[in-house]
């Protein structure tokens, strides 16, 4: 009983600095918002034949010096293709359509191409439409508990129910603080994963828990 109340300390110890770690690091640097959410510089480049992205990305790589970059092609004309980067310099702009019309046989202008400024996207846009979701998600696992294991303590069931939903996504949100993990679609999905893991890992130690007290009643009645 010793030990494992030991390794309960260790692991509160280690929530402990995570969290306080997590804390700094967001205060001071902030989330680490990927390329597609953060300021950005873009070209859009009608080409007016069909390319593939990997080709472009050799380019890009090139001219813009190994850096990240999102390439896509237009949704309205896939002949066109939209560049995006953390810095683009006129004259890699011009280097860029220079390589493409050397690439494709093409004669675009250099001065026709434009490059634009997309501000980067608040962190609280790109939660608010999982707010509404998890909300719902949490009053519904928090009642279903409370009801389902009231001989545990309705009230204290539902309370630890909510501290560990919180708990555990605040220990995620640390993480990803902490190694600077580019915030975006994949985030989201970590996030949804590890709360359905711990709504799941609870309800399972209700049940286990439910059971031994049943066991332990009816060894006392018999």
């Amino acid at each position: 009983m010793k030990k494992i109340s030991n390794k309960i300390k260790v692991l509160i110890i280690v929530i402990i600095i995570l969290l306080i770690a997590g804390i700094a690091v967001v205060a001071t640097k902030g989330f680490n918002v990927g390329l597609k959410y953060n300021e950005t510089k873009k070209v859009e480049i009608e080409i007016g034949k069909d390319f593939e992205n990997s080709d472009i990305k050799k380019i890009t790589n090139e001219v813009l010096s190994n850096q990240p970059t999102i390439i896509q092609k237009s949704q309205l004309n896939q002949n066109d293709v939209t560049i995006m980067a953390k810095e683009i310099t006129d004259e890699q702009k011009t280097n860029l359509v220079s390589k493409i019309n050397e690439k494709y046989g093409t004669e675009i202008n250099a001065d026709d191409v434009q490059v634009q400024l997309v501000p980067h996207a608040r962190l609280r846009d790109l939660v608010k439409p999982y707010i509404l979701p998890f909300a719902i998600a949490t009053v519904i696992i928090v009642i279903y508990a409370a009801i389902r294991f009231h001989k545990l303590g309705a009230i204290k069931t539902a309370i630890k129910t909510i501290f560990f939903l919180i708990l555990t996504q605040g220990v995620l949100a640390s993480i990803i603080a902490i190694i600077r993990l580019p915030i975006g679609r994949t985030t989201m999905i970590l996030v949804i994963a590890v709360y359905m893991l711990t709504a799941t890992g609870l309800i399972c130690n209700w049940e286990k828990k439910l059971k031994q007290k049943k066991q332990e009643s009816d060894i006392k009645n018999a």
